[in-house]
C-alpha cells in the first residue's frame, strides 16, 4: 500500500482529489490538508509519496515543497501545476521533487504517477517541463547581487555601502534598479522575486 499525504490549499479540489486517489485499491490517503496548514501528525507521519498543488499555495508556492521536504525525510514528491509559476518549477526542480503532473492530466495518470515516483522513478509531463525550462535569464549584474544578497541578509543601506566600498546614495540607486528589474514593490518581494528565479 503507497501512503500519500495531499497537500491542496483548495477544499473542494482536495476533497475530489482525495476521494478519487482513494479509490485505487493500492492507495492510501493518510493526510489531506491546506499547504498552509501543518498537523501535529506531520503530515502523515511517514507517506511515501506527496501530492502538492503548487499552484495554490500563497506567495511562495515553493516554500510549501521545501517545507514538506524538510519535514518528511525520505518522502517522494510529487507536484500539481498547471505550468503558471515557472519559477516555482525551477526551484523545485533542484529539490526533492519526483515528478511533475499537469492539471489538466486524468485522475488514473495521476495515480500512475503516483506509483512511479513511490518506486523510485520520475514523471515529468512535457508541457510541464517546459514551463520550467523557459525560466528568464538573470537580468542582474553582478554587482546588484551582491547588493541584494546583503539585502537579504536584513542590512541596512548604511551597512550595505560599507561593506561593498559604496556610498549610500549609490546603495539606493542599486535598489531601485533591482525593484524594477525584478518586478517588486519593496525589498522583501525583491529577495522574495530573485529566489524563486534562482537569481539569489
Amino acid at each position: 500500500m503507497i501512503k500519500i499525504v495531499l497537500i491542496v490549499d483548495n477544499v473542494l479540489f482536495r476533497s475530489a482529489l482525495a476521494a478519487a486517489i482513494g479509490g485505487a485499491e493500492d492507495l492510501q490517503i493518510v493526510s489531506a490538508t491546506g499547504g498552509t496548514d501543518v498537523p501535529s501528525d506531520g503530515w502523515g507521519g511517514c507517506p511515501d509519496v506527496a501530492i502538492v498543488d503548487l499552484d495554490t499555495s500563497g506567495d511562495q508556492p515553493f516554500a510549501v515543497v521545501r517545507e514538506v521536504a524538510q519535514r518528511l525525510s525520505g518522502c517522494r514528491i510529487l507536484v500539481l501545476t498547471n505550468g503558471s509559476a515557472p519559477n516555482a518549477l525551477g526551484r523545485a526542480l533542484h529539490a526533492q521533487v519526483r515528478g511533475f503532473v499537469s492539471k489538466d492530466s486524468d485522475i488514473a495518470r495521476l495515480c500512475e504517477a503516483v506509483r512511479t515516483v513511490a518506486a523510485g522513478g520520475t514523471v515529468a509531463e512535457a508541457r510541464v517541463a517546459l514551463a520550467a525550462l523557459s525560466l528568464p535569464k538573470n537580468p542582474l549584474t553582478v554587482r546588484e547581487v551582491e547588493v541584494l544578497q546583503l539585502v537579504a541578509q536584513g542590512l541596512p543601506v548604511s551597512d550595505i555601502a560599507e561593506q561593498l566600498y559604496l556610498t549610500g546614495g549609490t546603495v539606493r540607486n542599486y535598489l531601485s534598479t533591482i525593484l524594477r528589474k525584478v518586478g517588486a514593490r519593496n525589498r522583501l518581494e525583491a529577495v522574495r522575486n530573485a529566489q524563486d528565479a534562482r537569481w539569489l
